[in-house]
């Protein structure tokens, strides 16, 4: 009859280890999700500047509004 060895080296993940990945997977996912969706979040902050950029938008055109006008071909005016 032939022995068989039993190798004492551990060859596979242990369900503590998968359970902890599985809890640090978890918690950067609420992370992640808190930084996009919160109230200063990610999405908050880029309709806050894209309604800023639509208000700089309008005061530069006032602006060149009131740059140089014509008056009846008399020549410019400010």
């Amino acid at each position: 009859m032939k022995k068989i060895e039993i190798n004492e080296t551990n060859k596979g993940i242990t369900l503590i280890a998968l359970v902890v990945t599985i809890i640090i997977i978890i918690i950067l996912a609420g992370v992640s999700t808190n930084l996009l969706l919160s109230k200063n979040g990610i999405f908050q902050r880029a309709k806050e500047q894209k309604e800023e950029q639509k208000k700089a938008q309008i005061l530069e055109e006032l602006e060149l509004a009131k740059g140089p006008v014509t008056i009846e071909g008399e020549g410019y005016t400010t």
